[in-house]
């Protein structure tokens, strides 16, 4: 199974940028979503962000959004943000935007 690129804890602004200049950098960042996935046995708190990276890091697997429906295989604890990046995708959409 697949999951988008996640950093353990919840990172203060200046660690979110820390990490992802390991990448390469990012564009743009903001909050997308918030999700609380329970375990049997433990609960994850996770927060997600929406980044426009600076370039295509070789680090990563990249797909459309399209293949992540129809070809990836995800986790049920990561399915709720590539729902709310669809979200977003369709109201960005409806304005105009990218």
């Amino acid at each position: 199974m697949w999951e988008f690129p996640a950093a353990e804890g919840h990172l203060k602004a200046k660690e979110q940028e820390t990490w992802l200049e390991s990448f390469g950098g990012a564009e743009r960042i903001s909050e997308l979503a918030e999700h609380r996935h329970v375990f049997t046995h433990l609960v994850w708190n996770m927060k997600s962000y929406y980044v426009e990276a600076k370039k295509a890091d070789e680090a990563f697997f990249w797909v459309t959004p399209e293949e992540l429906l129809k070809t990836i295989a995800l986790p049920s604890a990561i399915k709720p943000f590539l729902q709310a990046y669809l979200e977003k995708k369709k109201s960005q959409e409806k304005k105009g935007l990218r």
